[in-house]
């Protein structure tokens, strides 16, 4: 049984996930832990929803789900974004007084911060009658994660008060923070601390995150010096550097960090997109051409932008410039309208395609996350918080059609890209604007 669950867990974690229950399948006798073997590989791959279409399955042939099972399950919640059903879990679990188990605890934690509801996930750790490290690093990770800066160096201070040593994941929590609170001094400080008064040695990870610091607060000469004490660098330390350069609008800087990612993973299109952005913000429109026919030269193709938004408990998935119905098209161009009136002004140079600018802005309208908020200003009560999962960084527009149109519908919109979670409200985001 013990070679099944392996290779159940195997196929399922890359995305093989019919071959995975198929194996499982064969099995005459199947038990709750080759189950638990399907639902933890599937949450680590890629095919999150079929998690709840195979946990149906279970259910129906009488078994239970246990400790792993529902970990697994809260997990899949907070990566799709689905808070109502991550709070259904909660209950359920608290019903069953299993919420005080380490596992399950760390799992709710880690779903509401990815949600952005940290209250809840500040509930859920002070009710733990022991807080382990794990659940400690799991809380930093979250306010961290929602650029709650000083909410973090409080707890990281709280933390060793109450005897517990940080480690390195802790570490890395804590200068994430510092990065996207631009707490310069505090991230030095606390680098230095690591080896000095707590022995660890600094990982990739946390020379990712100084210079994520670094260039993210404005001191990119700094940054790229930082380089030179670092024993490799990686492409996630000269991606971060790339990412400064886009905030600064560096373009310099920004070639010389795509050389170096180009030399390393050439087929991956999020540094060409990101250096477009950086040319097409600085007006380098011929250069902007160039670097086009550089990705498509090397064969880096753009992933499709997809979008997630929960409504009364089921998620709804949108791709970028898919044809959308006509009440959210209609909405967009209100929105839009609107939006211009409080000053926004659509970003046409960050689509470098020939056309006009009627067509640009069109264009723009129909990128995924906007579909998604359309769909849920259309579809939940006046006010509302609506929260958004996105697969990749949001583009300068978006973020600043975000800004407005939160401010003139009056609600909170929440989005978590792949870079962190975005706070929108009152016309403000929480990342300050550095993303």
């Amino acid at each position: 049984m013990f070679v099944v669950s392996a290779l159940v867990n195997a196929y399922a974690k890359h995305a093989c996930v019919v071959d995975s229950y198929e194996i499982l399948n064969k099995v005459p006798k199947r038990d709750i832990v080759s189950w638990n073997s399907l639902f933890t590989g599937i949450v680590e791959g890629d095919a999150i929803e079929e998690v709840f279409e195979f946990l149906d399955v279970m259910l129906s042939e009488g078994m239970t789900l246990d400790n792993v099972t529902y970990a697994c399950i809260i997990k899949a919640c907070g990566n799709l974004g689905s808070i109502s059903k991550g709070r259904r879990y909660n209950t359920e679990i608290a019903a069953k007084g299993l919420d005080n188990d380490t596992s399950i605890a760390g799992s709710l934690i880690s779903m509401y911060a990815k949600c952005g509801a940290l209250v809840d996930a500040r509930e859920i750790f002070d009710r733990m009658p022991m807080q382990s490290p794990v659940i400690w690093s799991l809380m930093i990770q979250g306010y961290a994660l929602n650029h709650e800066g000083g909410m973090v160096i409080e707890f990281f201070e709280e933390m060793q008060k109450a005897g517990i040593q940080p480690d390195a994941v802790i570490f890395t929590c804590l200068l994430a923070a510092c990065s996207h609170a631009s707490l310069v001094f505090e991230g030095k400080r606390y680098f230095s601390q690591m080896r000095e008064k707590f022995g660890i040695s600094p990982a990739d990870e946390h020379y990712t995150c100084m210079v994520d610091l670094l260039g993210r607060s404005g001191h990119l000469i700094e940054a790229e010096k930082f380089l030179d004490m670092i024993p490799h660098v990686s492409e996630g330390t000269w991606a971060a550097l790339l990412c400064a350069c886009k905030t600064h609008l560096e373009p310099e800087l920004g070639w010389r960090c795509l050389e170096q990612l180009v030399q390393k993973i050439p087929e991956d299109a999020t540094w060409y997109v990101l250096m477009a952005d950086i040319l097409a913000n600085t007006g380098r429109l011929n250069e902007l051409y160039k670097l086009e026919v550089l990705r498509k030269h090397v064969g880096a193709k753009k992933k499709p932008a997809t979008a997630r938004i929960e409504v009364n408990g089921k998620v709804h998935e949108f791709v970028a410039h898919e044809e959308s119905s006509k009440e959210i098209s209609s909405l967009l161009r209100s929105l839009t309208l609107r939006a211009r009136a409080e000053g926004y002004l659509p970003n046409l140079d960050s689509d470098f395609e020939p056309d006009t600018d009627e067509t640009k802005a069109i264009a723009l309208c129909e990128h995924a996350e906007k579909f998604a908020i359309a769909f849920g200003i259309l579809n939940t009560p006046q006010g509302a918080t609506l929260r958004v999962t996105k697969n990749l960084r949001m583009c300068n527009d978006c973020h600043n059609a975000s800004k407005v149109i939160a401010k003139l519908e009056n609600r909170e919109i929440i989005i978590r890209d792949d870079s962190c979670i975005h706070h929108f409200k009152g016309g403000l985001c929480s990342c300050g604007d550095m993303f």
